[in-house]
């Protein structure tokens, strides 16, 4: 069983242990090199605030009281174009960690999911230890549709 090991600071410490209280679900979005490099963008394309506000709903559906933890490489963009019908809390870079390892790891905290086209948040739902978590994934991982992911997605997991 592989496990993220971390020390936490006082600020990242209070955080997880919000994160556990709640019913949490993370929604992590990617955005800097998927919207601003052309060829990142050309391959990956990038889930917009459409995507995220459908995968939010269908959760809050499912479970109604929850509270959204916002991972993301633009926290700006995500608090300007999100309307979260839940408490939600924006988790800044200033709780990465040396190189994201405690990201990852507050992430991994998390009951619930919403992950782009992403493999850092793919991680974060695949680590999670919730045996009863709801993930949802894009239908698309990349712009070019024709390439196999049928493979990539757990069968447990829905894709949107």
């Amino acid at each position: 069983e592989f496990k993220i090991k971390c020390q936490l600071t006082p600020n990242q410490h209070a955080l997880a242990l919000k994160i556990q209280e709640a019913n949490s679900v993370c929604l992590n979005v990617r955005r800097a090199d998927f919207v601003n490099n052309p060829l990142a963008n050309q391959f990956h394309g990038f889930c917009d605030s459409s995507y995220l506000q459908k995968a939010a709903e269908r959760i809050l559906g499912i479970h109604p009281e929850v509270a959204f933890y916002v991972f993301s490489d633009d926290i700006a963009w995500c608090q300007s174009n999100l309307q979260l019908p839940a408490p939600t809390t924006f988790v800044d870079h200033s709780f990465k960690g040396q190189k994201f390892e405690t990201y990852l790891y507050l992430m991994t905290l998390c009951n619930h999911f919403v992950i782009p086209n992403s493999t850092f948040g793919w991680w974060a739902a695949w680590l999670a230890s919730n045996k009863q978590k709801i993930v949802i994934a894009p239908e698309n991982w990349f712009v070019d549709k024709s390439i196999v992911t049928s493979d990539l997605i757990p069968q447990s997991w829905i894709r949107l």
